[in-house]
């Protein structure tokens, strides 16, 4: 019933503020990453590199970089030297001939003579035009386009910078991801039973997939936790459970959920 309380001025932090937003766009770039490498964000990745020449971004990222970790679930986001990438480039034909009619092909000569990496920091600039061929023709962002890539790592673009998200999975964060899969899909059943976050199950866990079933015993307390399950059973449960059946990384999963009773 009271109204809304209005903010005093003096306890702003501005410069916190602004180190916030080049967190989060940082964060955002990872996630880009992510989606160009096809690693869900539930998967635990071991590194992200990334590379600005802006001193107001580097800051940021050493003050910060415990939240964009957290943000991204990267283990390591730091500022580092990237990694020795290749650029190709795709030109817009219809776009050059359009603009250079008759002198297209002189345009075109000139376009193939610049060096990728050239064209890649001009998109990545401020700039409006890029002048080729001694200044004769001055090229629009329309006529051109770059694909940098990095052999194991997925590239993404923020103000000021680059990431260079690491896409190798190592065996530890893929254990990881698999015990993360199945609690995600335990904490959908328990949502569709209406448990509340303090009921105690059982969980039984069945799959034909060996290496699955391997990984989910090794961590079975790690599970437990998550899902706050009293007990975790590799076998058939009792008639009365609520199971279901679920395809996880192409394997077949069996789980099935009874609340547990009150001692």
């Amino acid at each position: 019933m009271h109204g809304w309380p209005v903010a005093e001025k003096k306890h702003r932090d501005l410069l916190l503020e602004k180190r916030f937003e080049i967190a989060r766009s940082i964060a955002t770039a990872i996630a880009s990453c992510r989606q160009k490498a096809d690693i869900p964000l539930r998967w635990p990745l071991a590194e992200a590199k990334m590379a600005s020449e802006s001193t107001e971004v580097l800051s940021a990222l050493e003050h910060l970089s415990g939240i964009v970790e957290l943000l991204s679930n990267v283990r390591s986001v730091k500022s580092a030297k990237p990694p020795k990438t290749t650029v190709k480039v795709s030109i817009n034909k219809a776009k050059v001939g359009e603009k250079f009619r008759r002198d297209s092909p002189a345009a075109m000569t000139a376009l193939d003579a610049a060096a990728p990496h050239d064209i890649a920091d001009w998109l990545s600039s401020d700039k409006t035009e890029l002048l080729l061929g001694e200044g004769k023709f001055a090229i629009s962002r329309d006529m051109v386009s770059v694909e940098e890539s990095a052999e194991g790592f997925a590239i993404a673009q923020f103000d000021s910078g680059k990431v260079f998200l690491k896409t190798e999975i190592k065996k530890e964060l893929y254990e990881e991801a698999m015990v993360r899969e199945v609690a995600r899909r335990v904490q959908l059943m328990r949502k569709e039973k209406k448990l509340v976050e303090s009921d105690s199950i059982s969980l039984h866990i069945e799959t034909p997939d060996k290496e699955l079933l391997s990984i989910v015993k090794r961590h079975e307390n790690e599970l437990a936790s998550q899902v706050n399950a009293s007990s975790v059973l590799f076998s058939a449960p009792h008639s009365g459970a609520f199971r279901k059946e679920w395809e996880i990384e192409e394997s077949k999963v069996e789980l099935a959920i009874e609340k547990s009773e009150k001692k």
